[in-house]
């Protein structure tokens, strides 16, 4: 037995009265200007000589910095030479 709804949305698929496209079915964006910003993610740095990884939030690898711990985005992080922590990461 053909439900209601069933008929209906072939209905409106068959007849095209609503367009519909594969890429915003899939919820995929078409067009550049509907896109989100990209986010960016802070991570946070021991301001050290010996210090080489990045962190996210309070890692244990983090507090053992007897330096000043900083907030940077992770591309700056990245751009000075940090690394991603093995720990948090």
């Amino acid at each position: 037995m053909v439900t209601r709804r069933l008929l209906l949305v072939l209905f409106v698929v068959l007849t095209g009265w609503l367009p519909i496209d594969a890429q915003t079915v899939r919820g995929r964006y078409t067009d550049k200007a509907k896109r989100p910003a990209p986010r960016t993610v802070y991570v946070s740095i021991c301001e050290s000589r010996s210090a080489y990884a990045y962190h996210n939030g309070m890692c244990r690898g983090l507090a053992r910095c007897t330096h000043e711990v900083s907030q940077v985005s992770e591309a700056q992080a990245r751009n000075r030479g940090y690394k991603p922590c093995k720990i948090c990461y």
